[in-house]
């Protein structure tokens, strides 16, 4: 069974913090975040996983948008500080809040660290990153996570709003959770001509009175006579609608579209796993509350850090669009 759920959109944040214009920064430093000086090599790291995470959501093209009038460049550069902001953040809470981490991290964030590095490859050299640059900037991003498990470790979901929430997410996705395969005749023909409504109606009375479909659709059809998926299919949309309601076995009306005449079957109808499509929700769903929870959390730790860049590295780096 294929359940058709809508991938959720990836969440593009834009929080522009106030970056200021900073003269007194060593030749490789981009950021004085609370006085820490961040380098270039390490803040271009963060800039990778943007570059990766924009383009998994809109492919290549995405460089080609802009986002209330801000080129997808500058968002995810921008992108690139507010991520950075927030892992910093948690390492300095993170002795306050006893989060420590322990041999088996210290052995993962050097495998991690190791992975990453590969991947990037020429990346990593035109940009002077160097193995110990990412292993730091994945020891911190660990250190991260474990505090973000730490704030949210007692949150639980209100049942009646997660209820409420699967009710209208399967309303509002009804047509993705079947996953349906017809057959169709197709009369390519002006819809107008009472002729051909007249030869439409007599080939539709032939199937409902003889029961055999497939052998009047193989003979009178205009397009394709082979059983499909519908979303695979290159029925018109308002064609599917109508199909998405059918149940097995069903043979829909006669349909009409811009350029002609359709009569569908439905040749399969298998509907989705509610409870295993629920719990998969419910996990999403649980980790977006979460998230929620730590965002508000991370703003008040933000609240008097200041951010200065340096204007002249800062307008130097360009995302490479392939």
């Amino acid at each position: 069974m294929v359940i058709y759920m809508k991938k959720p959109a990836a969440v593009i944040i834009f929080l522009i913090f106030l970056l200021c214009g900073c003269s007194d920064m060593s030749g490789n430093n981009i950021l004085k975040i609370d006085g820490e000086n961040i380098k270039t090599s390490e803040y271009m790291i963060y800039l990778y996983e943007q570059m990766k995470s924009f383009e998994e959501t809109g492919g290549e093209d995405i460089w080609e948008m802009n986002f209330d009038g801000v080129e997808a460049e500058e968002v995810a550069k921008q992108n690139a500080v507010n991520s950075l902001m927030m892992v910093k953040n948690a390492v300095r809470q993170s002795d306050k809040l006893n989060v420590f981490l322990n041999d088996d991290d210290e052995k993962k964030i050097k495998e991690d660290a190791e992975s990453l590095y590969e991947e990037m490859g020429e990346y990593a050299k035109e940009n002077d990153i160097s193995i110990e640059d990412v292993e730091k900037t994945v020891r911190e991003s660990t250190l991260q996570e474990k505090v973000f498990e730490f704030i949210t470790s007692g949150f639980e979901i209100s049942q009646a709003d997660f209820d409420s929430y699967f009710e209208n997410y399967c309303e509002e996705n009804k047509k993705e959770l079947k996953d349906i395969s017809v057959k169709y005749l197709f009369k390519k023909c002006d819809t107008s001509s009472d002729e051909n409504r007249a030869e439409i109606e007599k080939i539709y009375e032939q199937i409902l009175t003889s029961g055999d479909f497939d052998n009047i659709t193989d003979e009178n059809s205009d397009g394709d006579t082979e059983a499909v998926d519908i979303d695979e299919s290159k029925l018109p949309e308002e064609i599917k609608n109508d199909a998405y309601g059918m149940k097995e076995g069903d043979i829909s009306g006669i349909l009409e579209s811009a350029e002609g005449f359709y009569i569908i079957k439905a040749e399969s109808v298998e509907e989705a796993d509610i409870e295993k499509l629920k719990s998969e929700i419910e996990k999403i769903y649980t980790e977006e509350k979460k998230r929620e929870i730590y965002s508000k959390q991370n703003e008040v730790w933000s609240k008097d850090i200041t951010v200065e860049k340096s204007d002249e590295i800062w307008d130097k780096i360009n995302i490479d669009h392939g």
